[in-house]
């Protein structure tokens, strides 16, 4: 699958997940419950990808050296912002069904 194209038909599309987006492909990558929070899709691996805290507190793409995105109760700390689309870097796109939450 190509970046910008829906998730595939075999993902449950009134799940809230997590496609990642990079040069090895566009896959879910986590999917979300509201009891257990964010766990990773059946057989991916947060090797080379990103993880994502449980409860979503945090956000740190592989090799970077703290977290790109941590939430508080004082608000949201972004560590690296772009001015543009990043269309060569890989990506974390969230879904709830088939929209693409942005």
């Amino acid at each position: 699958m190509r970046a910008g194209e829906l998730p595939a038909a075999t993902f449950d599309r009134h799940a809230a997940g997590v496609f990642w987006s990079g040069s090895d492909g566009y896959y879910p990558l986590y999917t979300y419950d509201t009891l257990s929070g964010f766990l990773l899709a059946d057989g991916e691996s947060t090797t080379g990808h990103a993880t994502i805290a449980p409860d979503g507190s945090s956000i740190t793409f592989f090799g970077a050296t703290g977290p790109v995105l941590v939430t508080t109760a004082a608000g949201v700390t972004v560590g690296e912002l772009h001015d543009t689309l990043p269309t060569g870097l890989p990506q974390l796109q969230f879904f709830l069904g088939t929209t693409l939450l942005e």
